[in-house]
C-alpha cells in the first residue's frame, strides 16, 4: 500500500487514507526492488505486505479472530529442558511441560523423555497432544529463539519431524531471515517459524 501509483499495476482504494493505493506485482524481487527504490523516499508513504499470508487477508478483507471472544481462543504455553544450548548430535530433551487454556479451565501436561520408549515416540506423543487440544495459539519464553529451532532439530536427528500443523503439515523456517527495527541504531534479525493455520507467539 502507498500514497501514490508505485507499481505498472495499482488501483486506487475508497476513504481519505494515507495510504490509498494498493499495488499488485509479478514476483517478490518485483515488490523489493520497488521497496529499495522508494523506503528512504519522504515524498512517498508505503507499507509493504512482506508475509504472504497477510497480504492475502488485506485483499480478500479477512480479519483474524472475527466473532469469537478471549475465552474460545485456546493457548498452549510450553517449556523443554535439555542437555545444553548446542545444536548437535548430542542434543537431548528430556521433558516438555505444556500448560493448555481455554474457556478459563487451565491443565498442565509434562512429556518425559525416560517415559517412551526411544526419542520418536517421545516427539510423535508431544505433537499429538498439541494436535488434540488443537489451540489458536502456541506461545513460551523465547521458543522462537531456543525452543522450537532445537526441537526441529532434535527431531531430524531421530528421522522423525514436528507434525503440529492443522493440515498434519510440518512446523517450518522459512528461507530468509526478518528484521525488526528497535529504533533509529538497532535491528534484530530473527528466524519466524511457521505453522499452517497457528500463530505462534514468543
Amino acid at each position: 500500500m502507498s500514497s501514490i501509483p508505485i507499481a505498472t499495476n495499482s488501483e486506487k482504494l475508497k476513504g481519505k487514507q494515507t495510504l490509498c493505493y494498493i499495488n499488485y506485482f509479478k514476483d517478490f524481487d518485483s515488490m523489493k526492488n520497488i521497496y529499495f527504490k522508494y523506503y528512504r523516499s519522504k515524498s512517498v508513504k508505503m507499507k509493504i505486505f512482506w508475509d504472504q499470508r497477510e497480504a492475502m487477508m488485506l485483499y480478500y478483507g479477512i480479519t483474524l479472530f472475527k466473532g469469537i471472544t478471549i475465552q474460545d481462543v485456546g493457548t498452549l504455553a510450553f517449556d523443554i529442558e535439555t542437555n545444553g544450548f548446542s545444536k548437535d548430535s548430542n542434543s537431548e530433551v528430556f521433558v516438555i511441560t505444556n500448560e493448555f487454556s481455554q474457556n478459563g479451565v487451565t491443565e498442565t501436561k509434562q512429556f518425559i523423555r525416560d517415559d517412551y520408549e526411544n526419542p520418536k515416540q517421545f516427539i510423535k506423543a508431544w505433537c499429538e497432544y498439541v494436535i488434540e487440544k488443537n489451540p489458536t495459539i502456541i506461545t513460551g519464553h523465547n521458543i522462537f529463539k531456543f525452543d522450537i529451532p532445537f526441537l526441529i532439530h532434535y527431531a531430524s536427528l531421530h528421522k522423525t519431524s514436528l507434525k503440529l500443523g492443522r493440515d498434519d503439515s510440518n512446523i517450518f523456517t522459512p528461507e530468509r531471515s526478518s528484521n525488526k527495527r528497535v529504533d533509529g541504531s538497532q535491528t534484530w534479525e530473527f528466524t519466524m517459524i511457521l505453522v499452517e493455520i497457528i500463530h505462534l507467539g514468543d
